[in-house]
């Protein structure tokens, strides 16, 4: 959802996910942010049969290079790729 209120600063945008496999194929998993018509990928990691958090911490909007504001956050999509 959308931010709740406008912040005056915001500082960066860190995209944490929690995944495990539940099969016995070796998988990988990364974090995907898209903003605009620019889609990251965050660090490729790879899924144990326990719970591993990943994180990955952008400080600009990687669209225009710019600092984050209220309206970029709430238009940004956030996510995961499995492969």
């Amino acid at each position: 959802g959308s931010l709740v209120s406008t912040p005056a600063t915001i500082f960066a945008i860190n995209v944490v996910s929690c995944a495990r496999k539940s099969d016995v194929k070796n998988l990988t998993y990364r974090n995907k942010l898209t903003s605009g018509a620019t889609s990251v990928n965050g660090v490729t990691a790879d899924l144990a049969t326990v719970y591993t958090y990943s994180s990955d911490m952008y400080l600009v909007d990687p669209h225009t290079s710019a600092a984050w504001d209220a309206t970029t956050v709430n238009a940004t999509v956030f996510g995961y790729e499995r492969f």
